[in-house]
């Protein structure tokens, strides 16, 4: 566990390529918050997008700052026992919770996928457009994403072996 964390410390980055860093990666789950918040009561198709995309937002967050602060304020890995027990715990449970809540999220956006109503709001299955194109693609790029990670560490891993 400690590798990792030394591996993470040990990125050549000062602390505010660091900040700039975690301010780009912030753009995505402060939209998800406040689409979220928008177009809450937009979808009665699917109460539950809203609410998908408000937590997921905000867990997002919590996850940036606390690396980010990891980042800052803990010594390297290893020096602080506390310090990198707290921030393993943490970490890995905002991750799980993430997980999980993606894949909760996944069922309710791609349930409703060519089933819903954009242009009667009275109907059952109405569903504002905007909204759920938005929580359709900003889950639809998470995956693509996880696949080209996939991709490049089994081409990284592939071309270390061969070395």
């Amino acid at each position: 566990m400690l590798a990792i964390g030394q591996a993470y410390h040990d990125m050549k980055c000062s602390n505010t390529v660091a900040v700039i860093s975690a301010v780009v990666c912030l753009v995505v789950p402060i939209f998800m918050i406040s689409m979220g918040k928008i177009h809450k009561d937009e979808c009665p198709a699917e109460k539950y997008i809203s609410i998908y995309l408000i937590v997921g937002g905000s867990a997002a967050i919590a996850f940036i700052v606390l690396r980010l602060l990891v980042k800052m304020w803990c010594p390297k890995p290893g020096k602080s026992h506390l310090c990198d027990i707290i921030s393993t715990i943490t970490s890995l449970t905002i991750a799980l919770f993430m997980f999980a809540w993606f894949i909760a999220g996944s069922v309710w956006i791609y349930s409703l996928y060519n089933k819903y109503d954009p242009s009667d709001k009275t109907a059952a299955n109405y569903c504002n457009n905007t909204f759920y194109v938005f929580a359709f693609w900003s889950t639809t790029t998470i995956y693509i994403l996880i696949g080209v990670i996939v991709v490049i560490s089994c081409g990284y891993t592939y071309h270390k072996i061969r070395q």
